[in-house]
């Protein structure tokens, strides 16, 4: 499953529940809220960010090479989801 067909997944889900839904690009943003740095994390290719009712979501895929190839995709997810949530304001 592509992360798009997954997002799209997600948002019918939501939507079928009655919760509200925005696609929310700030949350892939390389910089951090409010400071732009010149060390920016290397983004996940294929990334989206989503308000699903009141939950923040971050959909991107996940290369299932080796178990190195694995923890740096991890780390950089984890690093995306850090800067995400300088984004997040209270709902």
């Amino acid at each position: 499953m592509t992360p798009q067909i997954l997002r799209d997944k997600l948002i019918q889900s939501a939507e079928a529940l009655g919760w509200t839904t925005a696609d929310v690009p700030a949350f892939t943003s390389p910089d951090f809220r409010g400071r732009e740095g010149s060390d920016k994390p290397e983004v996940p290719a294929d990334i989206f960010g989503l308000r699903l009712g009141f939950y923040p979501v971050l959909v991107a895929p996940i290369t299932l090479g080796d178990v190195e190839q694995m923890q740096r995709n991890l780390r950089r997810l984890n690093a995306q989801m850090v800067i995400a949530r300088s984004y997040m304001r209270p709902e």
